[in-house]
């Protein structure tokens, strides 16, 4: 264990190649969030993991599509990098610019509507609002350019009644900012539309915002998922089954249990290593003979694990687990991840090299141990 981490800088620099390897403009909103999960694992002062955030501000400067399903923590990484900028850095007008992006298309996605593109720009609307209003109303004598109300009341000989009618200005001012009161509780209800009170509404909203996050091929693989798919396909409405249905043997009613399960579950994927991506994009590009569930070199994992890399973390930790501490089954499956990332750019190599060695460098690929497993 003494060389974890030297091996594991090794590892993120590796999946970063294959990473950048694999880039498509398509894909720059998956590969800014990967270059995050990366960066995430190197220490604050690691001179690779500045450089890491140098390259993500690089890939803002560009309109790269955005994914629907990772607006929240695109937002949150965006909003991170942001704030760690120095007030001066010009890249503070690039990152507005593709947040105001990334809100756009939220509220197109939770609106099902098409939202303001080029003119909408949130962070300067929030700005230049209650500006005017706090200049106008605190300081006394910076209203000069309203004389106008003054004149028509023809008052304009009596100098000192022009403080009283100013001092009054701010009276008027008040029923302007309660127009806006509503439009700030309109957004945050578009927002945090389902945020309810009560402690199982909260934590079904908060499990949702996770399954938003995640792809439709990890929702699938997790059997755990499929009765919310199967009572109303949220898990507002899987609660709502669940709190309709009677509890067991004086039991309490079990949507609270069942949702506790759920949120233990999302937090152990959202945990895996960045790993799981990189063997993901690898596994997705291997030749299907190599994933067939009894012959090929990923039997196992196509067959117990449903050829997702998520799955794989998950469960082979929790394998792990029954046998030795959390530490210790989380390195395992770890490892058992790298041995998976070394086999696939075997397969890759043997793929490219296919046309040149013909039938028998692909036999010899099939003769190797199919099992990854620890000992």
């Amino acid at each position: 264990m003494s060389d974890s981490a030297p091996k594991h800088f090794a590892d993120i620099a590796s999946a970063l190649g294959v990473l950048l390897d694999s880039h498509k403009p398509e894909k720059t909103n998956h590969t800014f969030l990967t270059l995050h999960d990366l960066a995430e694992q190197l220490p604050e002062d690691s001179s690779l993991r500045k450089v890491i955030s140098q390259q993500m501000i690089r890939i803002l400067a560009f309109d790269f599509p955005v994914n629907p399903d990772t607006t929240n923590k695109t937002l949150v990484i965006m909003g991170q990098i942001k704030d760690s900028l120095s007030p001066g850095d010009p890249n503070h007008a690039v990152f507005d610019k593709q947040m105001a992006r990334v809100l756009s298309v939220k509220f197109e996605k939770v609106t099902g509507g098409a939202a303001p593109k080029a003119d909408f720009n949130p962070f300067k609307e929030d700005k230049s609002a209650p500006k005017p209003e706090r200049v106008e109303v605190k300081p006394e004598p910076k209203p000069e350019p309203k004389p106008e109300p003054v004149e028509t009341k023809t008052e304009a000989e009596s100098k000192p009644e022009v403080k009283p009618e100013l001092k009054s200005e701010p009276v008027e001012a008040k029923p302007e900012s309660k127009p806006e009161e509503p439009e700030v509780k309109a957004e945050a209800k578009v927002d945090e539309q389902p945020a309810p009170t009560d402690e199982l509404g909260s934590l079904a909203h908060k499990i949702q915002l996770s399954l938003d996050q995640m792809t439709d091929a990890t929702k699938k693989a997790f059997p755990e998922f499929a009765p919310i798919f199967e009572h109303g396909g949220t898990v507002q409405s899987y609660a709502a089954y669940l709190k309709a249905q009677p509890g067991k043997d004086g039991q309490d009613n079990p949507a609270k249990s069942e949702l506790d399960k759920l949120q233990l579950l999302v937090e152990k994927i959202e945990s895996v290593p960045a790993e799981t991506d990189q063997f993901q994009v690898l596994y997705d590009q291997v030749d299907e003979k190599h994933k067939d569930p009894k012959t090929g070199v990923f039997s196992i994992f196509q067959r117990d694990y449903a050829g997702n890399a998520k799955l794989f973390a998950v469960k082979r930790t929790e394998q792990y687990a029954k046998y030795v501490d959390a530490n210790e089954s989380r390195q395992r499956m770890i490892e058992d991840l790298h041995k998976l990332i070394e086999q696939a750019n075997k397969s890759l190599a043997e793929k490219k090299d296919a046309p040149a060695s013909g039938s028998d460098g692909n036999s010899k690929s099939n003769n190797g141990s199919l099992s990854f497993m620890h000992g």
